[in-house]
């Protein structure tokens, strides 16, 4: 039995998220619930289905699961790299913009807190970005577009399945 293509959807997907992430004003969707994660897992699992179509195989939720995983990481990975790039690029140490946004509001920074900020604005300054941020924003990228994605890839099917009426059965554990 051949096998569906995975790379094409996953790539669609990726694309979708990325877009949708990292330009001005579009990327204002990542407020509503990550909607931009969630429309990238429905254009993996579009792309997916028809791929699987291609290959005469039911679409199933496992398929829409893997898709999301995928399409979320692979995102995660590209959306922080552009991310940090900015900061590479960037003359301005954001930390120090950050506490002054923090006097301006009058916001008490504890000594921890400052320390923590003297320690980013250190990395900042030896590095261009923080390595501690970085690895901050991609573990927090890697979980909310892999969870958001697969999201929207189980909803797609669900969708396309009702309307299709063949719901994918569930099975219940025999006790």
């Amino acid at each position: 039995m051949k096998s569906p293509n995975r790379l094409t959807p996953v790539v669609f997907g990726t694309m979708t998220i990325v877009i949708l992430s990292v330009f001005p004003v579009i990327n204002l969707l990542q407020l509503i619930c990550c909607m931009n994660a969630v429309l990238g897992g429905v254009v993996a699992a579009k792309v997916f289905e028809k791929e699987l179509k291609k290959v005469n195989q039911k679409f199933e939720y496992k398929d829409g699961i893997i898709m999301g995983i995928l399409t979320g990481v692979l995102s995660a990975v590209i959306v922080t790299a552009a991310s940090q790039s900015i900061f590479l690029f960037s003359s301005e140490n954001p930390i120090i913009e950050m506490t002054a946004m923090f006097e301006q509001m009058n916001m008490q920074i504890t000594p921890e807190m400052n320390e923590i900020i003297n320690r980013l604005s250190n990395e900042y300054s030896d590095h261009g970005f923080s390595p501690t941020l970085a690895i901050a924003e991609l573990v927090s990228r890697l979980i909310s577009h892999s969870l958001f994605a697969v999201i929207g890839a189980v909803i797609y099917i669900s969708i396309i399945n009702k309307k299709k009426g063949n719901e994918l059965p569930t099975t219940t554990p025999q006790v």
